[in-house]
């Protein structure tokens, strides 16, 4: 899932109808993606400052 949300963050990342639906499907998973395991899987490395970006907007 999270690579598809990183290749639709870095092509469509000005779309406001793309970013609600990733904003959307990263907060369902937001309690792993805040987690050590995630860190430990490799984290936010592993995926564009646009996707960490929408999922800090998630968080707000």
């Amino acid at each position: 899932m999270l690579n598809s949300c990183d290749e639709i963050a870095r092509t469509k990342s000005k779309d406001k109808n793309w970013r609600k639906t990733l904003r959307h499907d990263l907060r369902m998973h937001g309690n792993y993606l805040k987690s050590p395991q995630f860190v430990k899987d490799g984290g936010w490395g592993l995926y564009s400052r646009e996707l960490k970006g929408i999922f800090d907007e998630a968080l707000d």
